[in-house]
């Protein structure tokens, strides 16, 4: 390599690196993090042990949730099962017949083709 370019190269290098130290110096004075106690990404230890302590108290709450609904499903599975349940009848109510609806529902009705000739 010729020594200009690779003066001119350090000279960069050196640069970018006092530029890098000033930004982090001057962001981690800006942002008050001088404590020594830090833990994972910057957050201080006692904050980063109270989150994983929430965190593991929140898992084992919704698995104790989930397994009092597995409970819930077994018993109710178990009650639709018996044969008792099957042979439950309301007749409290007396259904009356009904007549059935159009032969073909898709059909246009008779008050919408009277509508479109009447439009013409």
């Amino acid at each position: 390599m010729i020594p200009e370019k690779t003066n001119s190269m350090g000279v960069n290098i050196a640069i970018s690196i006092f530029v890098f130290l000033v930004l982090y110096l001057g962001y981690n004075s800006i942002t008050g993090n001088n404590s020594q106690d830090d833990g994972v990404l910057g957050e201080p230890q006692s904050t980063t042990q109270e989150m994983v302590s929430a965190s593991s108290q929140e898992v084992t709450q919704t698995f104790n949730e989930l397994k009092n609904l597995n409970r819930s499903i077994v018993n109710s599975v178990a009650l639709l099962n018996l044969p008792a349940f099957g042979q439950l009848k309301d007749n409290s109510v007396q259904v009356s017949p009904e007549p059935t609806g159009r032969e073909n529902p898709f059909a246009q009705t008779d008050w919408k083709t009277r509508f479109d000739a009447g439009s013409r």
